[in-house]
């Protein structure tokens, strides 16, 4: 086993773990999707954020996009008794500016 698939291993128990753990905590979404334990993708599948627009683009956004994102993007999870409580991303990214003469 790789290094790469032993810090994966890894991962996939710490967020099992924090997941099952009654006291919310802070996880790291991983960068492959592939790595994700079914019991994060099923709490990130029923995330609500609310009834209002942005809410619901929040609640789309981490459920479709997050993984695609990862090259310029991390998103931490607040996981608390068994689901997803929250969510933020960072993101960069550029953009070239031109001035027209």
């Amino acid at each position: 086993m790789s290094s790469r698939q032993a810090g994966e291993v890894n991962a996939g128990r710490l967020i099992a773990s924090a997941l099952a753990d009654s006291q919310p905590s802070w996880i790291t979404l991983p960068s492959d999707g592939g790595d994700v334990p079914d019991e994060l993708r099923a709490a990130m599948d029923v995330f609500e954020a609310g009834d209002r627009p942005a809410g619901r683009a929040a609640a789309e956004w981490l459920k479709n996009e997050a993984f695609a994102s990862y090259q310029t993007s991390r998103t931490r999870l607040l996981v608390a008794e068994g689901g997803v409580a929250g969510f933020y991303s960072l993101a960069s990214a550029h953009v070239v500016l031109k001035q027209r003469v």
